[in-house]
């Protein structure tokens, strides 16, 4: 029955990928760090169309640790996921969860870390929600996921 709810509740499946997909984190016990946002992305990747936008909605301050570092560090996403693999670093999932979803899609985050600090991370640094509805302007297909972190996205085989 819990194996049954939990898909009920958090699982998102689509027939078809959208253009944009924004995923939202809540704060709750859990806390509000890069596991979080790690898995959100994991969730909005796995669904967005290749080449498409992921926007993360966050409340993320949390400092980079050394998986993250090596990320920004790295000249593109996807030449980050070998060392991280063999350094094994603390935020081993987050950092490649994050180098996955970069290489896939275009990522924007709305966060309190310095603009600097996002976009060495291969993103798009949102200054508020404001500039997020900006992105939904145009005619793409667009996905909501709320409490994203918490959620597992995929699309049918057709």
């Amino acid at each position: 029955r819990a194996k049954q709810l939990l898909t009920e509740l958090w699982l998102v499946e689509l027939d078809s990928r959208p253009e944009i997909v924004i995923a939202a984190i809540d704060c709750d016990a859990a806390g509000h760090d890069w596991r979080q946002v790690g898995a959100a992305l994991e969730s909005a990747r796995n669904l967005v169309a290749n080449g498409g936008k992921i926007v993360i909605l966050s409340e993320l301050s949390t400092e980079l640790g050394p998986g993250m570092q090596l990320l920004g560090e790295s000249e593109t996403p996807r030449d980050a996921i070998q060392p991280l693999r063999t350094f094994l670093p603390p935020d081993l999932t987050p950092a490649t969860q994050l180098a996955a979803a970069a290489d896939w899609a275009d990522v924007y985050l709305l966060s309190k870390l310095d603009g600097d600090v996002v976009e060495d991370l291969f993103m798009t640094p949102l200054a508020n929600g404001e500039e997020a509805s900006r992105l939904l302007q145009g005619d793409e297909t667009c996905l909501f996921l709320p409490s994203a972190q918490h959620t597992f996205g995929r699309v049918r085989q057709a």
